[in-house]
């Protein structure tokens, strides 16, 4: 068997690494919902390089991504602002993100999962971290409105779920924002909520 074909595999998936960040120097929105000190040491050292399946897993997220929006296209919804970056108005822009896209009257988020947790979207409703980031991009970006849309990466099922704007949850999130930043600016870790976070 020659070498080439081996070759070119390597040479694909090493391009799903271009996606990847390592020094970004923000808090992320899509991230607000993890454990505060994770975040924090994300600021101070960078994050942690993910392993090549996870690189893998991310760039095949953002093919299924493409293809909810695409299909939504198909359908004559107006797609608009697709990647527009949401900046809160406090710590000189150093809490952001970016959203998939606007439909009309609502922010437009875009998930895919496996059928496990596709089975537990469908039973218990969209994921904490999920509801935080949503709740985020609405606060910052003047919207009233969100649609996720869950899509099963193994079945192609999908799932939606309409949120509105939580002006008391979007307090909560700034809250924990604020918190996490100033802890940086101190190099002061705030307190682990998930057990896992590095000594």
């Amino acid at each position: 068997m020659h070498p080439m074909p081996v070759q070119i595999k390597h040479a694909i998936e090493s391009t799903a690494s271009e996606e990847w960040d390592p020094d970004r120097k923000y808090l992320g929105m899509s991230a607000i919902g993890h454990c505060p000190q994770k975040l924090y040491f994300d600021l101070i050292y960078g994050r942690r390089t993910p392993s090549h399946k996870q690189l893998l897993r991310c760039h095949e997220g953002y093919l299924h991504e493409s293809d909810v929006i695409d299909r939504l296209c198909r359908l004559d919804f107006a797609i608009t602002n697709t990647n527009r970056e949401i900046v809160a108005p406090f710590e000189h822009g150093r809490f952001r993100g970016h959203i998939d896209g606007e439909i009309p009257d609502r922010m437009l988020e875009v998930k895919s999962v496996n059928q496990r947790k596709f089975d537990r979207v469908r039973h218990q409703g969209p994921f904490a971290n999920h509801r935080d980031q949503v709740q985020a991009y609405m606060r910052y970006g003047g919207y009233e409105r969100c649609l996720i849309v869950y899509k099963n990466r193994e079945s192609g099922e999908i799932w939606c779920f309409e949120i509105d704007v939580d002006p008391a949850h979007g307090e909560r999130i700034e809250r924990k924002a604020r918190e996490i930043l100033a802890a940086v600016d101190r190099r002061e870790p705030p307190e682990c909520t998930c057990g896992h976070c590095r000594k």
